[in-house]
């Protein structure tokens, strides 16, 4: 892993933390819907969904 790599992934942890410590409802909904999820879908099928939900959210901010 690069110094770079790292860096980001220091970073995306930071985030993930703060985000959890300050919205502590929304992490925790968040958390039980992929639960849920993972429960009744292989693990792709879910990394699939939220990379659609994803995509979804950036059209309708453009």
């Amino acid at each position: 892993m690069t110094e770079q790599e790292k860096d980001t992934l220091a970073t995306y942890k930071l985030l993930y933390d703060a985000y959890k410590e300050s919205h502590k409802k929304s992490y925790e909904l968040l958390h039980e819907g992929l639960e849920s999820a993972l429960n009744h879908l292989p693990e792709d099928a879910v990394i699939f969904m939220l990379m659609h939900e994803m995509n979804v959210l950036h059209e309708l901010k453009q």
